[in-house]
C-alpha cells in the first residue's frame, strides 16, 4: 500500500535525541517517523526506510521530497558543518532531523466504502451501514 497523505517536516540540525517526541499530534495524520542522519539527505532516507520497514510504499513521499529539492547538493552538507559559529551546538554531537507525518493507507477506508457509525457505547448504530 502506498502512502498518499503525508507531510514532510524539515526539523534541521539539533542535539542527539532532540526530536524523540515528534509525532502526529494536532493534525490529521495518524503516524509519524523521524529520520536521523549526518546530512539532510541521510535523515530523509532514514525516515523513508522507517516507513518501508512497516511494509508501506513510500515512493510518493520520496517523489515529493525530490520535487521540493530535499535531495539537492546543499542537503549533503554535514550537520556538524552547519553549526559552525553556533556557541550552543558547535563541537557537540549533532544530527540532521527530518520528520514525516502520514496516514497509514491500511487504516483509511477504500474509495466508495463507508465506515459504520457507532454510538457512545462503541456498538454499531446501524446508521450509514451499507449492505
Amino acid at each position: 500500500m502506498t502512502v498518499e497523505e503525508f507531510e514532510i517536516v524539515d526539523l534541521g540540525v539539533a542535539l542527539d535525541g532532540a526530536y524523540d517526541a515528534f509525532g502526529p499530534s494536532f493534525d490529521n495524520f495518524g503516524c509519524a517517523v523521524v529520520g536521523i542522519g549526518d546530512t539532510g539527505v541521510a535523515a530523509l532516507q532514514d525516515a523513508l526506510d522507517q516507513i518501508a520497514i512497516q511494509g508501506l510504499d513510500a515512493s510518493s513521499v520520496e517523489a515529493a521530497a525530490r520535487e521540493a529539492s530535499y535531495f539537492q547538493r546543499a542537503a549533503e552538507v554535514p550537520a556538524a558543518d552547519l553549526v559552525i559559529g553556533d556557541d550552543l551546538l558547535e563541537g557537540k554531537p549533532v544530527h540532521y532531523y527530518i520528520g514525516i507525518r502520514y496516514t497509514d493507507p491500511s487504516e483509511t477506508p477504500a474509495e466508495g466504502e463507508e465506515e459504520a457509525a457507532t454510538g457512545e457505547d462503541g456498538e454499531e448504530d446501524g446508521e450509514g451501514v451499507t449492505a
